[in-house]
């Protein structure tokens, strides 16, 4: 396992334009807070991860990447074991890659891209075929498909209290007039806290939970039967519904290479 103090001295030892890095992260395993003045693709090949930006939170399982953008303050946790490929690339090589945090889907092609250039020597060469690799991965990287599901991020302490509950608690069915009721305002007023600080409103904020922990329990290994009903759903079918139709594709379609 590579701390972050080895990776950033890994980076500073390099002046090329994109730097990969692979090491094993136990489960548990938490970076503080930071940022990067070089971009960050970071995929796993197994295991399970969260990012959590000031913008919001997304689950990063395997067959996805998250794309952090240079100077974007974020932390990283695993929470199953994982094998992790970690490309850090210049804002020049990057510019036509998003500008906010992004969940890539990974094909079969960039997974092996990555592999790829994981074993190029340091340093490689940056104007023959190694070069000609990246460029490759980047091109394809612009083109990859993005996950549609995050939480977006609030500091507002009452909606930040309720969030962090479903985290714990994603099965709790509690309605919004029982929240309302607890936090002593009234149901429309909670109602416009959501839409207008989230983004959406209350029933979609939970549902966006438990997908997200859904997400996170399938990458561990956990069948959609059982996943379903520990993050709130009355049936494994209706949980394959929403999932599809977030998706596109069922749970055991979101984790194929295909």
């Amino acid at each position: 396992m590579l701390t972050l103090d080895q990776i950033f001295s890994l980076l500073q030892e390099s002046s090329q334009p994109v730097v990969p890095i692979a090491s094993d992260y136990p489960a548990g395993y938490k970076t503080p807070w930071h940022s990067d003045t070089l971009g960050q693709l970071t995929g796993i090949l197994s295991g399970s991860q969260i990012v959590a930006t000031e913008q919001g939170t997304w689950v990063v399982p395997p067959q996805r990447a998250v794309w952090i953008p240079a100077h974007q303050p974020h932390q990283v946790e695993v929470t199953k074991s994982a094998l992790r490929c970690d490309l850090f690339i210049t804002p020049e090589m990057s510019r036509s890659l998003p500008s906010r945090v992004t969940v890539m889907q990974i094909s079969p092609l960039v997974r092996e891209l990555i592999l790829e250039i994981m074993k190029l020597p340091r340093p490689y060469d940056e104007k023959g075929a190694h070069g000609r690799l990246i460029q490759v991965l980047l091109d394809q990287l612009i083109e990859s498909p993005v996950d549609p599901l995050y939480l977006p991020f609030t500091s507002e302490l009452r909606l930040k209290g309720i969030l962090d509950f479903y985290y714990d608690n994603p099965s709790d069915n509690r309605s919004l007039q029982d929240w309302a009721d607890t936090l002593g305002m009234s149901v429309r007023t909670l109602s416009r806290l959501f839409e207008s600080q989230l983004g959406m409103n209350y029933t979609t904020c939970r549902q966006q939970i438990r997908l997200l922990m859904a997400v996170r329990k399938l990458s561990e290994g956990a069948s959609a039967s059982r996943v379903a009903l520990e993050v709130g759903f009355q049936s494994q079918s209706s949980f394959t519904a929403l999932f599809r139709r977030t998706f596109g594709v069922t749970p055991k379609q979101y984790f194929t290479v295909s």
